[in-house]
C-alpha cells in the first residue's frame, strides 16, 4: 500500500514538513508535535475519585499549530481517504529513515485530517503511539508522557501504550510509576509479561546491576526458553559483568540467540546506559510486535473497519455481540471454576478436620482399653455402709495408673536366716514384730561389719526370743541406755552385760 501511495501523481506535489518550514521555529518540538494538547490532562474531581479518563465520543484534536497541516492540504490533498492514506505512508517512511521530526508532522496530518473524515478510533490510536514513540527517541520524554496520556484517553487500557508509559517512567527515573504501568501494561494483555520482564532487566543492567539482570532473565527464560530479547540482554549482562567471569556464558546465550533469528547478529555485544536511550526504543521496535507491526496503516487493512465501511453495521453489532457473550461466558465459567474449588477447599478442610476426631477418639479407646484403672476400682469409705459419716474416696488403697507389675518370680519375699525360706511366721511373731526384727537386722548389718560376728545366729537368738511365751512374772525392763549393750548378749539371758 505505500508503494502504491508513493507512485500517485500528488505525492510528488507534497510540501516538506520538516523541521525549518515550521512556522515557530526548528527541532523536534516545532510543527503539529510543539504545541499543547487539547484535554491532555483529567480533571480534579476525577483525579480524586479514581476514575482517570472520561469516555470520549469524538477524537480530540492535537491543538498544535496548524502551519504543516495548511501545506499539506493546498499541495492537492483533501479530508478523504487517501490523504489520510498518503500522509500515513510518508509518516512511515520519514519514521524508518529516523526523520522524527517529518515523521511527527506528517503523523499529525494524518490524524487531523482522519478524525474529521472518518473517526476510527484504532487508526487515530496507532497514530498518536507513533508519535509517543518518535517523541521518546528524540528525548522530549515530558511531550512524550502527554501525548501518551492521549493515547490511552482515544482507547483506554491500550497495553502498547502503558507499556510506553512505563519506559517513559524508567528513562526519567521514575521507578514507582513505571513498576505501576508496567503492571498495568501486563495485567491487559498477559502476552507482554516475557517483554516486560526482559525491559525491565535490560533498564537494570543499564543501571549496572548485572546479576539482578541476569536473575529475571533466568527466570523468563524458564518459561519460554526461546525468547530472543532475553537471550540477547542475559548475554550483555554477562559479557559486561564486572567480574569478567562469564564469558562462556555469554557465548551460549549469543549462540542460542543466532539459531533462533541470525539476523540480530548486529544487535551483540552493545553496552546499555542509561545516556543511550534509544536502545530501548529500538530494541522494542524490534523485537515486540504490539509496537512495530500494529503500527497505523491504512483504513482499509482494518478487518472491522472495512466491514463498517461497507454499511454492513449489523454484521459489526453482530460481531460485538458474539464477543459479549463470549466475555460473559468466560466470566461465568471462571466463577464457576472458582466457586468449585473453593468447595473443594472447604470439604477437603472438613475431612481433615474430621479425620483429627476421628483419630483423637481412637487414641481415647485403646488409652482407655491399655488403662489398669477403671471405675470398678475405685475404693470409697467408710467401710461399714451403716456409718453416718460422709462418703470419701480412699486414694491410698486403689492401685495408681500405669503401676508396673511384678513378676512371678519376685512374687515371693525371701524369708531372714538359713533355712526359712517358705516358712509361715511363728505363731509368736505378728506382723508388728516382723517389720521391728527387720528394721533392727539393719542396724544389725552394720554391727556384724564392724564385729565380725554371724548376722544369722543374731536372727535366731531373736525369733527365740519373741516366740516365748509371756509369762505373768516379767524380768525387769531394762533401762533405755543400757538397751545396746544387749544386742551384743545372749537371747533371754538377764545377765550383767559387764559380766
Amino acid at each position: 500500500m505505500a508503494a502504491a501511495v508513493a507512485n500517485s501523481p500528488n505525492i510528488s506535489r507534497s510540501p516538506d514538513l520538516g523541521g525549518d518550514r515550521c512556522g515557530g521555529g526548528s527541532g523536534v518540538g516545532c510543527g503539529i508535535g510543539s504545541g499543547h494538547l487539547g484535554r491532555m490532562a483529567p480533571s480534579p474531581d476525577a483525579e480524586s475519585n479514581g476514575e482517570g479518563w472520561p469516555p470520549l465520543r469524538c477524537t480530540p484534536s492535537l491543538r498544535a499549530p496548524q502551519g504543516p497541516l495548511v501545506e499539506f492540504l493546498t499541495s492537492g490533498y483533501g479530508y478523504d481517504s487517501r490523504s489520510v492514506a498518503a500522509a500515513l505512508a510518508l509518516g512511515n517512511e520519514h519514521f524508518e529513515k529516523r526523520e522524527l521530526t517529518r515523521a511527527i508532522n506528517y503523523y499529525g496530518a494524518a490524524y487531523e485530517i482522519g478524525r474529521l473524515h472518518f473517526d476510527y478510533k484504532p487508526l487515530m490510536h496507532d497514530l498518536v503511539l507513533r508519535r509517543v514513540i518518535c517523541f521518546s527517541l528524540a528525548g522530549d520524554f515530558q511531550q512524550a508522557m502527554k501525548e501518551s496520556e492521549l493515547a490511552l484517553q482515544v482507547m483506554p487500557n491500550s497495553a502498547p501504550a502503558l507499556l510506553y508509559q512505563g519506559l517513559l517512567h524508567s528513562k526519567m527515573g521514575q521507578a514507582d510509576e513505571a513498576n505501576a504501568k508496567f503492571q498495568g501494561a501486563v495485567a491487559v494483555a498477559r502476552g507482554l509479561r516475557d517483554t516486560v520482564d526482559a525491559l525491565v532487566a535490560l533498564l537494570m543492567l543499564a543501571q549496572g546491576h548485572n546479576d539482578r539482570c541476569i536473575q529475571i532473565c533466568t527466570h523468563t527464560l524458564q518459561r519460554c526458553p526461546q525468547h530472543t530479547l532475553t537471550l540477547l540482554v542475559r548475554g550483555d549482562a554477562y559479557k559486561f559483568h564486572a567480574s569478567g567471569y562469564f564469558a562462556r556464558q555469554a557465548a551460549d546465550d549469543y549462540t542460542a540467540l543466532l539459531q533462533v533469528d541470525s539476523s540480530l547478529e548486529d544487535l551483540l555485544g552493545e553496552r546499555p546506559s542509561m545516556a543511550l536511550h534509544t536502545r530501548f526504543d529500538e530494541l522494542l521496535l524490534r523485537f515486540e510486535p504490539r509496537v512495530s507491526k500494529d503500527g497505523p496503516r491504512p483504513y482499509e487493512e482494518y478487518p472491522l473497519c472495512l466491514m463498517s465501511r461497507k454499511h454492513r453495521p449489523f454484521l459489526v453489532a453482530s460481531y460485538v455481540l458474539v464477543a459479549v457473550a463470549k466475555l460473559k461466558a468466560s466470566v461465568r465459567s471462571t466463577q464457576l471454576v472458582q466457586d468449585v474449588s473453593k468447595r473443594n477447599a472447604e470439604l477437603l478442610q472438613a475431612r481433615a478436620s474430621a479425620e483429627r476426631k476421628v483419630r483423637q477418639l481412637v487414641e481415647a479407646q485403646q488409652k482407655l482399653a491399655t488403662s489398669d484403672v477403671s471405675p470398678q476400682s475405685e475404693v470409697w469409705g467408710p467401710a461399714d455402709p451403716a456409718s453416718r459419716v460422709r462418703r470419701y474416696r480412699r486414694y491410698w488403697m486403689e492401685k495408681p495408673l500405669g503401676f508396673p507389675r511384678r513378676s512371678e518370680s519376685s512374687d515371693s519375699l525371701p524369708a531372714a536366716g538359713a533355712g526359712a525360706q517358705g516358712r509361715s511366721l511363728s505363731p509368736g511373731i505378728d506382723e508388728r514384730g516382723l517389720s521391728s526384727m527387720t528394721s533392727e537386722a539393719q542396724g544389725w548389718r552394720h554391727a556384724e561389719a564392724s564385729s565380725g560376728e554371724p548376722l544369722a545366729s543374731r536372727l535366731a537368738h531373736l525369733q527365740q526370743a519373741w516366740s516365748r511365751p509371756t509369762s505373768a512374772a516379767q524380768s525387769p525392763r531394762v533401762p533405755a541406755e543400757e538397751a545396746p549393750a544387749l544386742l551384743y548378749t545372749s537371747a533371754g539371758s538377764n545377765c550383767d552385760p559387764q559380766g
